[in-house]
């Protein structure tokens, strides 16, 4: 096994602080949140997000506006702006699961979120992640580079220092104050949230007979390479970005063991990878493994192929979770 494909899934804590709380937080006064004043730049956003139910603040009435924001919260935020028909929101009474009433109605929206091996430890989103997940809202499936192009050229965002992809400021973390105004903005653009009606790539493996749903702006940006396998390793199925494949461009793999194999190693690799390494399945005598590589698989002197192989790698667990035999 090559210990340079064990995979580095990465998820942060944020507080869930702001995002589940008594609405007496909000209070109809002219100052809401003790830490926002009127000459504070986000100020109108945020007490026009206060007073449309999408944010609450702590107990001590601060709404903490410089914080990072998960992407649950910002999706909560998202969704109680525009409150689709056929939304519910969840029980403030059990805040370990305060998020699923967003996501599950996200997911049944067609729209899938980055993937976080630990409940607890939700992703913080950058910007152009959240241009992402703005973008869906308007029906468009699209890596970040296009998102942002998108929002833009439509009005639906603003950059940072400037209204093109570098001045977006993409990579950049989020902030609370920052998200507010986002939604604030894409809503007197954008009547409400669309429904995903891209047709998804697939995958299917005629070997092993196999199948994996990929993103539609995936198409022309991938390709498949397969190698036969040695021993208990009866194959190992990469799928690459073109772009970046002078640096590897690895996103991820699929390894299909023995049944045998997997009874002698399996658990051994299980160790070696930890939460890292994923079993998708079984069938026939075959097992299959989820890789996603732990080194660096892009150019690291072209911004641009980063930032499309980052936003591919943010749609792994959504295509992990796609896995079918056939």
């Amino acid at each position: 096994m090559n210990k340079k494909m064990i995979p580095a899934i990465l998820g942060l804590w944020v507080g869930l602080s702001g995002v589940y709380g008594s609405s007496s937080w909000a209070a109809e006064d002219a100052q809401r949140f003790r830490d926002v004043s009127p000459a504070h730049w986000g100020y109108a956003a945020i007490e026009w997000a206060s007073g449309q139910g999408m944010i609450y603040g702590d107990p001590d009435g601060r709404f903490r506006p410089d914080d990072k924001v998960g992407q649950e919260e910002f999706l909560a935020m998202l969704l109680r702006a525009y409150r689709p028909d056929g939304f519910k929101e969840g029980d403030p009474g059990s805040p370990a699961l305060w998020f699923t009433a967003y996501t599950g109605y996200w997911n049944r929206l067609g729209w899938r979120l980055i993937d976080s091996p630990d409940v607890n430890s939700p992703v913080t989103l950058s910007r152009g992640q959240a241009a992402r997940i703005a973008a869906n809202a308007a029906g468009k499936e699209l890596g970040i580079r296009d998102a942002v192009q998108f929002l833009l050229q439509h009005g639906l965002a603003e950059g940072r220092t400037a209204n093109d992809f570098g001045g977006f400021g993409a990579g950049e973390s989020l902030t609370r104050a920052e998200a507010v105004t986002f939604i604030q903005r894409l809503k007197r653009f954008l009547p409400r949230v669309e429904r995903n009606t891209e047709e998804a790539l697939v995958y299917a493996d005629p070997q092993f007979r196999f199948k994996l749903r990929l993103p539609a702006y995936w198409k022309d940006a991938y390709e498949v390479e397969k190698q036969e396998g040695q021993g208990g390793t009866l194959a190992q199925v990469h799928f690459i970005h073109t772009p970046n494949q002078a640096g590897g461009g690895v996103l991820f793999s699929v390894l299909v063991l023995s049944q045998e194999s997997w009874e002698v190693e399996g658990q051994q690799l299980l160790e070696l990878g930890g939460s890292h390494i994923t079993q998708l399945g079984e069938r026939e005598g075959c097992v299959f493994l989820f890789i996603t590589p732990s080194d660096v698989q892009f150019s690291l002197d072209d911004e641009e192929k980063k930032t499309d192989y980052m936003s591919m790698s943010d749609d792994l667990g959504a295509i992990k979770s796609s896995f079918a035999v056939h």
